[in-house]
C-alpha cells in the first residue's frame, strides 16, 4: 500500500481496493489458505459486482508483479498443479490473460472489455473475433498463447510483461497504467509478424515462434523436408525445428540457428 501510494496518491481507486484486500486477509485464522476466489466474493458482495468483472484487476495484477511469499497460496491451483508450494506471485499473472483490462488509475474497468485464462483458449475464441484488442498479460508464453486465437481473426495483441524475460511483449506492469490510454486512443502502431500454419492429418494450428518435429521416444529418426513439393534435404536427427523471425531468438537460437529482423518473412529449418 505504501509503494501504490507513493507511486499514484491515496486519493486514487487503486489504494482503497488494495487496504481492502489487506483487511480480508487480516482475518483469515492463521494456517488457512484463502483462495483468489474467496477475496473476489466477498468484494463483490460488498460492492455488488459480478465475480466475473472484479474491481481489483488491477490490484491482482499489480501483486502479481510485486509481492512475495508462499503465504498466499491458492490451493486449488496446488492441487491442479500437483506441486507442494505455488506463490501468490505466480498465480496471479495467470487470469487476467486475454482482455483483461487494468483499471487506471481513477477510472473504472472498461464494460465492453473480458476476460480468460492463458489456458481456456476455446473460451477466447468465441470472445476474440469480435475484439479489437487483446491484452496479453503475462509472459512470452501468455503472447503464444494469445497468438493462436488472435492471429486467425486478425486482431492485434499487446503484450503486458508480467513474467521474467518479456522479449516479445511490448508494456511491462509498472509502465501500462500511464501509457495504455495514449495507445487506446491510437498512439502506437501494429507491428506484423509472420507466423506458421502446421498441420497434423486433419488437425491444424497457427505457431508464432516455431514447430518442432520429433520423435516421441528419444532417438534418432529419419526426415524429409520439402519445399511446394520439392525436395530440399533429408535429415537423420532427434528433430527438426521450423522457426519464424520471431521465433529466431528462441528454442532455434539454442540450436544453433540465426538471428532475424523481427519482422522477416523468412523461415528457419
Amino acid at each position: 500500500t505504501d509503494k501504490m501510494s507513493k507511486r499514484w496518491g491515496t486519493g486514487t481507486v487503486v489504494i482503497p481496493a488494495l487496504k481492502e484486500v489487506d483487511e480480508i486477509m487480516r482475518k483469515v485464522p492463521q494456517g488457512r489458505v484463502i483462495t483468489i476466489n474467496e477475496i473476489r466474493a466477498k468484494l463483490a458482495r460488498k460492492h455488488g459486482a459480478t465475480i466475473g468483472c472484479p474491481i481489483t484487476t488491477g490490484i491482482f495484477a499489480w501483486i502479481a508483479a510485486n509481492a512475495a511469499g508462499d503465504g498466499y497460496r491458492d490451493r486449488e491451483t496446488e492441487e491442479k498443479r500437483r506441486v507442494k508450494s505455488y506463490s501468490f506471485t505466480r498465480y496471479f499473472s495467470k487470469p487476467f490473460t486475454f482482455g483483461g483490462f487494468l483499471p487506471l488509475p481513477g477510472s473504472i474497468m472498461c464494460p465492453s472489455s473480458w476476460q480468460c485464462p492463458a489456458w481456456e483458449e476455446d473460451k477466447a475464441k468465441q470472445q476474440v473475433a469480435d475484439s479489437d484488442l487483446v491484452l496479453s498479460i503475462g509472459g512470452d508464453g501468455t503472447m503464444l498463447h494469445a497468438a493462436h486465437i488472435s492471429a486467425p481473426a486478425n486482431v492485434p495483441i499487446l503484450g503486458i510483461n508480467l513474467g521474467r524475460l518479456g522479449f516479445i511483449t511490448e508494456l511491462n506492469a509498472d509502465e501500462a497504467a500511464s501509457k495504455l490510454p495514449s495507445l487506446l486512443k491510437g498512439a502506437g502502431w501494429v507491428e506484423e509478424r509472420a507466423m506458421l500454419e502446421a498441420r497434423l492429418g486433419d488437425k491444424g494450428f497457427y505457431a508464432l515462434n516455431d514447430v518442432v518435429v520429433r520423435s516421441t521416444a528419444v532417438r534418432l529418426v529419419n526426415i524429409k523436408a520439402e519445399i511446394d513439393s520439392e525436395m530440399l534435404a533429408t535429415y537423420r536427427a532427434d528433430g527438426v525445428i521450423i522457426a519464424t523471425a520471431t521465433g529466431s531468438t528462441g528454442y532455434s537460437l539454442a540450436a544453433g540457428g540465426p538471428i532475424l529482423h523481427p519482422q522477416s518473412k523468412e523461415i528457419i529449418l
